[in-house]
């Protein structure tokens, strides 16, 4: 099959898709890693009534080391996901550019 113009904008289409993906990645994810880490940071057990006070304390206790822990592998998930998402897309734009070009001058 020969390649023509067009697929190289296609593929230049699919590179920004890519690249658009790639920073919503770098965005989100990492931030709800920050989200997951400090959720029990927030909740105060002195708010609360005295009965409450021991199960407040005892799940802060237990779950905090974990999310602190998933948390940060969120963040580093998201951006490792980022990265090898936005390497993909410019490979893609690259490759892109490179058809529509040799089709260019074939024609």
């Amino acid at each position: 099959m020969k390649l023509e113009r067009k697929h190289g904008f296609g593929i230049m289409a699919l590179g920004c898709l890519i690249l658009t993906g790639a920073v919503l990645v770098f965005i989100s994810i990492p931030e709800w890693g920050n989200f997951i880490g400090s959720y029990f940071q927030g909740i105060n057990p002195d708010d609360y009534s005295a009965q409450v006070i021991p199960l407040l304390t005892t799940l802060k206790s237990l779950f905090s080391p974990l999310l602190v822990q998933v948390g940060g592998y969120m963040k580093a998930a998201g951006i490792f996901g980022g990265c090898a998402l936005s390497i993909m897309g410019l490979i893609a734009l690259f490759v892109g550019t490179t058809i529509a070009r040799q089709s260019a001058k074939s024609a």
